[in-house]
């Protein structure tokens, strides 16, 4: 192929989608998930499904498009959707139906992010007088989660059309049982129309993932926080993600398993990170891969436990999950209960034989090591 005939290809043109393709996609993945996960579908979520049908397609539109953006909190100022003709009546809808509603307290934080500087200086300049109107957003927004009336606040949000969307549970596990995770909204359906990115052959012989309710409940529920810690925004959202990990379920299904080791392996080391020791040594206690001990031992002995990292190191040898644990174990115990100062790693290597090689093997020492 010539250059001239690989830069045709490169700027041809997209495909073009029809108007309405975000609303077939949606209902495309609730076709889908009826057919093959009614079994693990609660009646909340049954119930979604049956009163998403019968909004009417103008609502319906609308719906999707609030799922398709990021964040649950919108303005009705800012929305603009002609296709989908009066939103007024749309959202009238969607109201009385119960898929949208005016921000409450579980939404404050959230709706403090989300309105403008000046809407935060405005509503707080009432009940604090003397604010520096030469502040940045985000300085408005760490005061106002502190020092802001809530219910005037949330108030007067309401009374500029501002409101969030609700149903959100039903919909992230719609999305989790078609897509196997939690995307941000169907942006993989555009780009598989647009024929820039492949999706999963859903063929007649597909099984589904999850064959009891309780196995789509436990992956859910790992998966959903591995998603809020992906979007945490601050130390406060990580540390609610930490204070809940009390009351994480214990898993059941291998699955369910994996998401709760990520999930306490990547809480640990972020605490870690951030000295608090005790923290990631409790986060690592309630995982149980092979990560989750590694850090845990190294803590251990980093703190002067070494009882309890010479425990922890006796089952990991006499049980290892891997090979690779194994060797770990057995490297550590020795180098600091044995008086042993270098790994097996280190010793074979200095064991090993030595052999020349010319220059002509320069790019490829590796290769002309083993001929």
């Amino acid at each position: 192929m010539n250059f001239d005939q690989t830069a045709q290809r490169r700027t041809r043109p997209a495909r073009e989608l029809p108007t309405f393709y975000y609303h077939a996609h949606f209902l495309e993945m609730l076709d889908f998930v009826c057919e093959h996960y009614e079994h693990v579908m609660s009646e909340a979520q049954q119930s979604f499904v049956e009163e998403f049908r019968s909004l009417g397609k103008p609502a319906q539109c609308l719906y999707v498009r609030l799922v398709n953006r990021k964040g649950r909190v919108f303005s009705r100022r800012r929305l603009r959707y002609p296709e989908i003709g009066e939103l007024g009546k749309a959202l009238d809808r969607l109201r009385d139906s119960g898929f949208i509603g005016a921000p409450d307290a579980a939404h404050f934080e959230d709706l403090v992010r989300f309105l403008s500087r000046d809407d935060l200086l405005s509503a707080l300049a009432g009940d604090c007088v003397g604010l520096s109107r030469s502040l940045r957003k985000s300085d408005y927004v760490e005061f106002a989660i502190t020092h802001a009336n809530r219910e005037s606040l949330l108030s007067e949000a309401a009374s500029r059309d501002i409101f969030v969307q609700r149903r959100l549970d039903a919909v992230e596990f719609l999305l989790f049982l078609y897509f196997g995770r939690l995307p941000d909204g169907l942006s993989q359906f555009t780009m598989r129309d647009l024929g820039l990115a492949r999706v999963q052959d859903f063929s007649d012989r597909y099984e589904p993932r999850f064959n009891e309710r309780e196995e789509a409940d436990e992956h859910f529920f790992f998966a959903s926080r591995l998603k809020q810690l992906d979007s945490a925004r601050d130390a406060a959202a990580r540390a609610q993600l930490i204070a809940d990990a009390s009351q994480w379920p214990e898993p059941v299904y291998p699955g369910g398993a994996r998401l709760r080791d990520e999930l306490a392996f990547r809480l640990g080391r972020q605490s870690e990170r951030a000295g608090e020791t005790e923290t990631a040594l409790r986060l690592y206690r309630a995982g149980e891969s092979v990560e989750c001990r590694e850090r845990r031992i190294r803590l251990l002995l980093k703190t002067g436990d070494r009882h309890t990292a010479a425990e922890l190191l006796a089952s990991c040898i006499e049980n290892p999950a891997s090979d690779d644990e194994l060797l770990f174990a057995r490297d550590v115990f020795r180098r600091k209960f044995s008086g042993k100062r270098t790994s097996e790693t280190t010793d074979l290597l200095r064991s090993a034989e030595t052999i020349e090689l010319d220059e002509s093997s320069m790019g490829s020492p590796e290769r002309a090591a083993v001929e």
